[in-house]
């Protein structure tokens, strides 16, 4: 088997900019006091042995997260960036530790790994889950002694490298469904959980116009604002995609507005009057167990607007949530219920986008075209 022998991940944003603290906006007490906490144990000075998890829905803002942590932490450092794709099944070890050459077949020369790369500085592993409980042994192992083996060889290699964990969804349940070894876990020096965007209130608004104004300012527009229809949507909408779905949004507005100030039709999201009686946003809560594919093909006229009482059997919602759909519901579009059934399947999967593609009755692909088209996708 041959190895992807592609240079290894940096992120771009730390390429480009180094982002700060300061340079993640937080009016509401949750997201303050979960940022004061990361400020100050990335500050508190160390052996080199240290890890860090943060979690969240997607799109809240982990990598922005992690890179604060470590530009405060290991300013001097390499950040490097390691997603699931980067550590292909049966190579993860050999990508993540290193290996000798000749360890398996197609190691035609040695690799040193993310580890290595990240010596001085900061490992940081998006999707954790994706990587199984054999490799969160071995991290556990490398920040436990410091130390570390690369495959096909017997010495030990040392390693001074900040760890932090990027975990999708909350962990707990994480932990309960076993994705989630709770030993690696509790060994943390820091857990910090960021909450969704339909819980951080006026931030809403005010990241709204600090993306606004920064992609305006780049297109040579100054910006002026958001007329109080666009003001009113993007605070009463509840942006399950979170802060990456607010800011493609609002980047694509900006390109469409016709001057510095964006409205609500630039914004292409629904008006206060509709949202008032749309669905509720998924529950911060353990999703219900008896969730059911949506395979239900509809024809072009079917598909044009679907009722409450469809929506509601869609979601798999139940009692007083499934109720309150079907009660004087107006219409909606096929694409807005296949969004709300796609983010109630991840949320029933545990962010697990293998496992939600097949309660939709889908295509792992279509489920990322999908997502990448709703704006909510890593990398947009």
């Amino acid at each position: 088997m041959k190895m992807n022998h592609n240079k290894l991940t940096v992120s771009e944003a730390y390429r480009e900019q180094k982002v700060t603290f300061n340079d993640i906006g937080a009016s509401d007490s949750k997201t303050k006091a979960v940022l004061s906490d990361a400020f100050r144990r990335a500050g508190i000075q160390e052996d080199g042995r240290r890890i860090f998890t943060v979690s969240g829905e997607t799109g809240t803002g982990k990598n922005i997260l992690a890179q604060a942590i470590h530009n405060r932490a290991r300013p001097n450092g390499e950040f490097v960036s390691v997603g699931p794709s980067d550590l292909p099944g049966g190579l993860s070890e050999a990508c993540l530790f290193g290996h000798a050459k000749g360890a398996f077949t197609g190691a035609d020369i040695a690799r040193k790994g993310f580890v290595a790369e990240a010596e001085g500085g900061t490992l940081y592993l998006d999707d954790i889950l994706e990587y199984g409980d054999s490799l969160q042994a071995k991290l556990l192992a490398l920040v436990e002694h410091g130390e570390y083996r690369r495959v096909g060889e017997t010495n030990m290699h040392r390693a001074k490298v900040l760890v932090i964990l990027g975990i999708q969804g909350d962990p707990e349940l994480a932990m309960e469904s076993k994705r989630l070894r709770s030993d690696l876990y509790y060994r943390c020096n820091g857990n910090f959980h960021l909450p969704p965007l339909r819980a951080r209130g006026a931030d809403k608004l005010s990241l709204a116009k600090s993306f606004a104004s920064q992609r305006l300012r780049k297109l040579g527009v100054h910006f002026e604002g958001f007329t109080p229809e666009a003001e009113c949507a993007i605070v009463q909408s509840k942006w399950p995609g979170n802060l990456r779905e607010l800011k493609n949004t609002i980047r694509n507005a900006a390109e469409l507005a016709d001057s510095g100030l964006i409205t609500l039709e630039q914004l292409n999201i629904m008006p206060c009057e509709e949202l008032a009686t749309a669905p509720a946003a998924l529950p911060d809560k353990r999703p219900s167990e008896n969730f059911a594919p949506v395979g239900h093909s509809h024809s072009q006229e079917e598909h044009s607007h679907l009722s409450g009482n469809s929506l509601a059997a869609a979601c798999a919602l139940e009692g007083e949530e499934a109720a309150a759909l079907a009660a004087g519901l107006p219409t909606f579009s096929i694409d807005k219920l296949i969004e709300y059934a796609i983010i109630h399947a991840l949320e029933a999967s545990f962010q697990n986008r293998r496992r939600a593609a097949k309660m939709l009755g889908m295509s792992e692909a279509t489920l990322y075209r999908k997502l990448k088209n709703m704006g909510i996708l890593k990398g947009e």
